[in-house]
């Protein structure tokens, strides 16, 4: 299955340490990730979406878990995140959060995304 995504993507492959293989996307202000969900181009933050990858018929990134947020928020995170209170394998723990947040950070550092830093 083919998926169209924008060339401003980034993608991130992890897995928790639950064992689950997550991707991870941060999608800039005013582009359309996977799911289509838009950052509006007037937000001055790109969003951050999990995908389970332990599913592919779902599509290129595996099923959507329903997590989107803004990059200011998940920089915020020092514990793990549950992406879907209903699904108990969708929490990331706080080593796998940490990756996360460095490589959005390099992110932020290189210019590749623009964002406001967290305030704490």
């Amino acid at each position: 299955m083919t998926e169209a995504i924008a060339p401003e993507v980034h993608v991130m492959d992890v897995q928790t340490a639950y064992g689950i293989p997550l991707r991870v996307l941060a999608v800039p202000a005013g582009v359309a990730g996977p799911n289509r969900f838009r950052a509006p181009a007037d937000r001055a933050y790109a969003l951050v979406e999990f995908y389970d990858r332990r599913y592919p018929r779902c599509g290129a990134h595996g099923q959507f878990t329903g997590a989107y947020y803004d990059v200011p928020s998940v920089l915020d995170t020092r514990d793990g995140l549950n992406l879907h209170g209903g699904v108990q394998s969708w929490t990331v723990d706080a080593e796998t959060m940490g990756a996360v947040r460095r490589w959005l950070s390099d992110l932020l550092d290189s210019g590749a995304l623009d964002a406001p830093r967290p305030r704490g």
